[in-house]
């Protein structure tokens, strides 16, 4: 069997359209034959199911959690062919605060089902889970909006993976140890980080230095309008100065009145001119750079 390639999508904000592109995505991939799961990783607040046109499935995730079900056995088919779904809990609180062990055991679970592409569709915060579910993917998706706020809870979304990766790789005793509970929080520049941990434990630079560096990111820029300011391009510039860390820009989506009105239908997205084929040129352009 094949090794599924796992695909995150994050935001750090809520309404920048992460689900949406999420599930526009899925689509686009399921379109050129490849079974195509989505995985609605928005623990708590699961609405994915609605954009696949669907009612809200009898079984989610928290009966694999709740030991009631398989990873498998939750699974359903969505309208479009070779695209299925696993609901998040969405009327269940034990979800939201995963243990280790379950995120654990739901990853390699996920990781041994029979896809050619898994969608994760975060939830917006910066809680552990989140964080756990958006770094375990292969190719980590940041989806925003040409906005102050987006901007910056995007940047300080960004900032937090990287330091629970970090946290991971040296240890989570340790890396307490050195920064506190907060984990560098109150470094703003991966310098000042850098210097600190240099000054205080030289053993952690190599993982520090690997984790900022080398971890890749795939920007999409949702609602754009016409005339606005290139957004992605001074997030890139931003995060390479704060963060050294590298941000692939992907393409932007404009912004489109269709889709608010599927979201107050509660209806699939499907043919929304301009912007299906948008999320094809990205998924293209992804491709091509990966």
């Amino acid at each position: 069997m094949t090794k599924s390639e796992l695909i995150s999508v994050g935001s750090g904000k809520g309404g920048t359209g992460k689900s949406f592109f999420s599930y526009l995505l899925g689509k686009t991939i399921a379109n050129q034959g490849k079974k195509t799961l989505l995985f609605d990783g928005d623990l708590g607040c699961a609405n994915l199911h609605t954009l696949c046109g669907l009612e809200k499935p009898r079984f989610s995730l928290s009966d694999f959690i709740n030991n009631k079900s398989s990873l498998k056995e939750i699974i359903v088919k969505t309208p479009t062919e070779n695209l299925f779904l696993i609901s998040g809990a969405s009327d269940s609180l034990n979800v939201n605060s995963l243990a280790f062990t379950q995120k654990r055991k739901l990853l390699h679970h996920l990781r041994c089902l029979d896809f050619d592409s898994i969608i994760i569709d975060v939830g917006p915060d910066i809680s552990h889970n989140n964080l756990d579910l958006y770094s375990a993917a292969d190719y980590k998706f940041l989806v925003l909006n040409p906005e102050q706020v987006s901007l910056e809870n995007c940047f300080r979304y960004l900032k937090a993976v990287l330091l629970r990766q970090f946290s991971f790789s040296v240890g989570i005793k340790k890396s307490k140890t050195l920064f506190g509970e907060e984990l560098a929080a109150p470094f703003q520049a991966v310098n000042d980080m850098h210097q600190y941990i240099s000054d205080n434990n030289k053993e952690m630079l190599g993982s520090f230095r690997t984790i900022f560096n080398e971890t890749e990111f795939y920007l999409v820029v949702n609602k754009t309008l016409s005339g606005q300011r290139n957004v992605a391009e001074d997030f890139k510039n931003i995060v390479a100065k704060y963060l050294t860390t590298n941000i692939n820009l992907l393409g932007e989506i404009p912004f489109n009145l269709q889709v608010m009105d599927c979201y107050s239908k509660g209806t699939p997205p499907d043919i929304i001119p301009g912007v299906n084929t948008k999320v094809e040129e990205i998924y293209s352009i992804f491709q091509n750079i990966k």
